[in-house]
């Protein structure tokens, strides 16, 4: 029933309807559930034997940032007086004062006003390649305000692929 306009889902009464007539639902198989809290039970066990925790490893090997950084870049971005001229347009724009789940707004999306096949020929164009696109990301990030050093430094980090589907660059 999930993104699907065949089935309503009420979910203070947990009932489903179809067309207006109520449903039996089959609930989904834990599996998932129990393979998730199988894996949080094993990188609890390693903690013991790494002398850090799951959170701290992630940080630290994985991303190559403290997890302390992390923190006081999130306290920095969320005392930012900007965030809450952004939480009032938000709030303007919904007619409501904002819920814990705005946090999902997407109301800032560049929409139809773009045309998606000139933007493509565009990239195309100015990247025909991945080895292409790699040799100018310097640019693109000193374009972006980043520093000569510090756009190269991220470029050393940065792995140009051709694109194989959506999701292809999404963090793992």
């Amino acid at each position: 029933m999930i993104n699907s306009d065949r089935y309503e889902w009420n979910p203070y009464a947990n009932t489903l309807s179809q067309a207006g007539n109520e449903l039996e639902g089959t609930p989904e198989s834990p599996a998932r559930y129990q393979k998730m809290l199988n894996n949080f039970n094993a990188m609890q066990r390693i903690d013991k034997y790494t002398g850090n925790t799951y959170i701290d490893r992630k940080f630290t090997e994985d991303m190559e940032i403290d997890v302390n950084d992390v923190e006081a870049l999130s306290d920095q971005f969320l005392s930012a007086p900007e965030l809450k001229e952004v939480g009032k347009i938000i709030s303007k724009r919904l007619g409501r004062k904002l819920e814990a789940y705005d946090i999902w707004y997407d109301g800032f999306k560049a929409r139809s006003n773009l045309d998606e096949n000139k933007l493509n020929e565009q990239t195309r164009t100015l990247y025909p390649d991945a080895v292409t696109m790699e040799k100018k990301l310097p640019e693109i990030l000193q374009k972006l305000g980043f520093s000569p050093d510090r756009a190269q430094y991220l470029t050393d980090k940065i792995a140009v692929d051709p694109a194989r589907g959506s999701g292809h660059a999404q963090a793992s």
